[in-house]
């Protein structure tokens, strides 16, 4: 099971606001300039590392040719440790 957050709501931080930080504005010019957003079509798997624009009923659809992983199950491993994630996880056959 999944315990809440010592932190307090999610709300406050999402996540994104650390990554900034961290990154500085030389980096973040550099990862700003560097991002391309590939439209995914329906019947397209995607075989390399990037950003894909896709509906949300096939972003749950794993539309990766390996397993993917949600922005959902990352905040769970943030709280939890992997093999707790993975112990109630759609993927694991022995659930």
């Amino acid at each position: 099971m999944v315990a809440p957050s010592p932190r307090g709501p999610r709300a406050a931080d999402d996540g994104r606001s650390r990554v900034l930080r961290r990154a500085g504005p030389d980096r973040l010019a550099d990862m700003a300039a560097s991002a391309v957003i590939r439209d995914l079509a329906a019947d397209q798997i995607i075989t390399e590392p990037g950003l894909y624009r896709m509906s949300l009923e096939r972003h749950h659809s794993q539309p990766s040719a390996g397993v993917s992983v949600t922005s959902g199950i990352l905040r769970k491993m943030e709280l939890a440790t992997p093999a707790d994630v993975w112990a109630f996880h759609q993927l694991n056959p022995a659930r």
